[in-house]
């Protein structure tokens, strides 16, 4: 009866039945959106991209993609800086701050595109997180010409924005738009 009573008593304070002093802990996982912040900001010269890590929390260097994915698809190449090595994989322990020049973009895009960062990760206590992905639209300084906005609008199959654009567009572009799209 009395070892009864001692393994209630011991189960109570070991599992947290008596209060949270004598529980044992369990991690906390985080969110992905509290674990990962990205935020990409079109400056005079540079696409600036920061990627904010929660504490505890490292991503792979090889899950690290940067792309533009609109009007066309553009994969995009920024300098790291030198990674971490853990248990043979690079990683990234602490926020990043990347540039990317303007040029390697708008000298191939012009007009409205989307910007798309990939990453994936883990925490210190052995959860790992699906990639991340995150996309950003920004206009270029470069006027996207006729066909950019043609391409742009067929590629993309959206009917409102086809909606929009015999609204909006130019009589050439409608004429254009009515003889290749049927």
């Amino acid at each position: 009866r009395y070892i009864f009573i001692i393994f209630v008593l011991s189960s109570q304070l070991l599992f947290g039945g008596f209060g949270n002093g004598f529980a044992i802990s369990q991690p906390k996982f985080l969110k992905p959106s509290e674990a990962f912040k990205i935020d990409a900001k079109k400056m005079d010269n540079s696409l600036d991209i920061d990627i904010i890590l929660a504490h505890k929390i490292h991503i792979y260097k090889n899950s690290l993609k940067f792309q533009i994915t609109s009007p066309k698809k553009l994969v995009l190449t920024p300098k790291l800086p030198k990674a971490k090595l853990l248990d043979g994989d690079e990683i990234y322990d602490s926020n990043l701050t990347l540039s990317i020049p303007l040029q390697d973009i708008e000298s191939k895009v012009s007009g409205k595109y989307t910007f798309k960062v990939t990453l994936q990760g883990c925490s210190d206590e052995g959860m790992c997180y699906q990639p991340i992905v995150k996309t950003f639209d920004f206009n270029s300084t470069k006027e996207a010409t006729l066909s950019d906005r043609f391409s742009t609008l067929i590629n993309s199959g959206n009917t409102q924005d086809i909606a929009n654009a015999l609204a909006n567009e130019n009589v050439v572009f409608i004429l254009l738009v009515f003889f290749v799209a049927g």
